[in-house]
């Protein structure tokens, strides 16, 4: 009976450990990890491509940080949120991040400049040396030019747009994406993030 007991211990903390999220071990995201919930994205198979600065407007309006009884951001809640300079490969983007807790946390290291690794042909991501507040959730797509946080420590710079299974905290867009995939080159690369003096 004990040694049943002491079996069923090890397979549950074996089958714990293999459900662990990303960004930990062989210093980054262990690919078979999250190639999952992003099938198909670096093939193609889900991906829409990159998203039209109009279409990322509409995001600034649908924050996910609403409750589930409001319909969308006023203008006057797109005002308030706080602007982003994003640089890459010497080219600069504007970004949006969601008033949040997060947010507010991430930004108390700014400015940043991160070595950000690739994975799966779609994002770009980083371990952060400390975990930031959660809220995650399964967003369904992602698109060009999100930011989230993955877990509680992995930022996340998306460059494709596909669906996903996967549970992310929302922490902001860049508002007009094109160019940002060539921007980033193929493997690693070195993006800055600091907050607009507008």
């Amino acid at each position: 009976m004990k040694g049943g007991k002491r079996l069923g211990a090890l397979l549950l903390a074996a089958v714990f450990s293999l459900t662990l999220g990303a960004c930990e071990g062989n210093g980054g995201v262990p690919e078979e990890s999250r190639e999952v919930g992003n099938a198909g994205s670096s093939k193609g198979e889900a991906s829409v491509g990159a998203e039209s600065s109009g279409e990322n407007r509409e995001r600034a309006l649908s924050s996910p940080a609403l409750s589930s009884g409001e319909e969308s951001r006023t203008e006057e809640q797109e005002e308030e949120m706080l602007k982003l300079q994003v640089t890459a490969g010497g080219k600069e983007f504007s970004a949006l991040l969601y008033d949040s807790e997060t947010t507010r946390a991430l930004l108390k290291n700014k400015p940043m400049t991160l070595e950000m690794n690739e994975l799966n042909g779609n994002e770009k991501y980083f371990d952060l040396p400390v975990s930031l507040p959660a809220e995650a959730r399964n967003p369904h797509s992602i698109r060009a030019g999100d930011l989230m946080l993955y877990g509680g420590s992995c930022l996340v710079l998306f460059y494709e747009s596909f669906s996903t299974s996967y549970e992310y905290t929302p922490l902001g867009f860049l508002e007009d994406p094109a160019g940002l995939g060539e921007a980033l080159g193929s493997g690693s690369a070195e993006v800055s993030f600091q907050v607009s003096a507008e």
